[in-house]
């Protein structure tokens, strides 16, 4: 009996590999060429749009004639009167003047890369085939779960992985919230469990 059920948990723990793996893969592959070429043109403008030229001080009067000061540096107030941080503006002023350039140098670095490391799925299909290997990986994380849960009710030990999901270890469903634990987990006893990413614990089923 013992050495059937850590033999089923052992083979899902290789399904489970797999799919982590290839969900790994997927979410590293390169957006598509319209894509790269889009986020491109974002960080243009939006670099662009960032570039704070001392205007109030050239047209600001001046007594003994001297000229403003013209620095690439800007200056991140603390908003205590000091100053946090400074930072460059030299990219600003490249994208403001030479936009066109630069988008002709970063798209071809662009292409070397895809050249590289192939084209990914597009966003909507790349969404959609990580939401399926989670899927598949939550639903592999809850047979093993299963099958630790009936090995130990049958006095049999078995080790949970070091990144086993804590909310499959504790029965948590979120998407499922009315729907009951096997027995065998509900048995358990503690108080709280902490969400993964938050501060706020959660009962435990």
């Amino acid at each position: 009996m013992a050495v059937e059920i850590r033999g089923r948990v052992d083979a899902l723990r290789l399904e489970l590999e797999a799919a982590k793996a290839e969900r790994d893969s997927v979410a590293r592959l390169p957006q598509t060429p319209e894509e790269t070429t889009a986020a491109v043109d974002r960080w243009i403008a939006d670099t662009a749009a960032r570039w704070q030229p001392p205007i109030g001080s050239f047209a600001a009067p001046s007594d003994d004639g001297r000229l403003p000061c013209f620095s690439l540096m800007l200056p991140i107030p603390d908003g205590a009167g000091g100053v946090v941080s400074v930072e460059s503006q030299a990219e600003s002023l490249l994208c403001v003047l030479f936009g066109d350039r630069v988008r002709v140098v970063l798209l071809e670095r662009c292409e070397e890369n895809l050249a590289r490391f192939g084209s990914g799925l597009p966003a909507g299909e790349r969404r959609a085939k990580l939401e399926q290997l989670d899927a598949r990986i939550l639903q592999l994380e809850r047979r093993e779960e299963d099958l630790i849960d009936s090995a130990e009710a049958e006095g049999i030990e078995i080790d949970r992985r070091a990144d086993a999901n804590v909310w499959v270890v504790f029965g948590i469903k979120v998407e499922e919230a009315g729907e009951a634990p096997p027995a065998s987990r509900a048995r358990r006893t503690r108080s709280s469990v902490q969400a993964p990413d938050s501060g706020d614990p959660l009962e435990a089923a």
